[in-house]
């Protein structure tokens, strides 16, 4: 930091006066089971920013955190130096200040009242409503609760699930995606987060309700959305494809790795195997990776495990996914 640039205290102080200074909207959500508060002074920017969380708002729970947006025309005056943007971070044993040009947005932390500041480019709404665009910001703040990360998709009921996770291409989105308007209820198909607090047994906690899905995938035609995020993949709301099958929050009572194979089968999966399919991506964006492998070892050491062949045949990839949790029924039918 060169001799002119403010404290970190300083820096976060002129942030908060902007926040200060001016009417917000806020709305509180629980992200990862954690109840947020984001506020922000244009409704335009909440929105976008919480689209992919749009069904977690609740209404009746104190927030444990805070997230205050702020566009960079708010905040050109208090930026200052310029160094804010130029660097990787800077830290503290309070701040912690973030600079992530790829996604355009600034963050700002202060331990202290948990509070997120986020600079972000509100001229550009559409990429603000991606996930990929909040995940990094979300997920330190969610693991400063003691969760996470988990890349992956669930199908199940208003309590437990199957937890399904693998590499692009496995088929798994495309089983949710089918999986819902067969009348599943899910976390969604993108990153959940794992709390295992006080040695509890694994719980999943929601994010997004998205599901993302090649324009080749057997699922596709369900997803009414057209909008291309990476890779060539659509960006789609689970709650269009099947309306009220997004919940907040499940148990998991079994782990299946999918791919695509000649015929649909289901047996066990040896470790190796579920491990190759789960660490790699939940632990990438991971503030804490060595810790984030760790819990998701021992997770995965604690349910049943399997693999599942995919084969273009969505009944029977559904029949054989549930035949490992037959206590799951989907909404609306009657207990087995």
């Amino acid at each position: 930091m060169s001799p002119d640039s403010p404290t970190l205290a300083a820096q976060f102080a002129d942030l908060l006066a902007v926040v200060s200074g001016s009417p917000r909207q806020s709305r509180t959500f629980l992200v990862g089971g954690v109840p947020v508060a984001l506020s922000a002074a244009d409704p335009r920017v909440l929105d976008a920013f919480t689209w992919p969380f749009r069904h977690l708002q609740v209404a009746d729970r104190p927030p444990q955190a805070r997230i205050e947006l702020l566009s960079r025309a708010e905040t050109a005056d208090r930026l200052r130096p310029r160094w804010t943007w130029q660097v990787a971070l800077y830290a503290d044993e309070r701040y912690e200040f973030r600079s992530m040009d790829w996604v355009g947005i600034l963050e700002a932390w202060d331990s202290g009242t948990r509070t997120s500041i986020l600079v972000v480019d509100a001229t550009d709404l559409d990429r603000l409503r991606r996930p990929e665009t909040t995940r990094e910001s979300l997920e330190r703040l969610v693991a400063r609760f003691g969760r996470f990360s988990v890349h992956g998709g669930t199908l199940g009921d208003a309590e437990t699930c199957v937890l399904m996770v693998g590499k692009g291409g496995s088929g798994k989105s495309s089983l949710v995606a089918h999986g819902v308007r067969a009348g599943f209820s899910s976390l969604g198909d993108d990153f959940l987060y794992l709390d295992r607090r006080d040695g509890s047994a694994p719980f999943l906690w929601s994010t997004y309700g998205t599901v993302k899905l090649a324009p080749s995938s057997p699922a596709a035609d369900l997803v009414g959305s057209r909008e291309e995020v990476v890779d060539g993949k659509r960006l789609g709301w689970l709650d269009d494809v099947a309306p009220g099958c997004l919940v907040a929050g499940q148990r998991p009572i079994a782990l299946v790795v999918p791919s695509v194979g000649d015929r649909v089968s289901i047996g066990p999966a040896d470790e190796r195997a579920v491990l190759t399919a789960l660490l790699p991506t939940s632990a990438m964006l991971a503030s804490g990776r060595a810790e984030t492998v760790r819990a998701l070892v021992e997770f995965a050491r604690t349910v049943p495990c399997y693999a599942l062949s995919v084969a273009h045949d969505p009944d029977r990839e559904l029949a054989a996914l549930m035949s490992v949790a037959p206590a799951i029924q989907p909404r609306g039918s009657a207990a087995s």
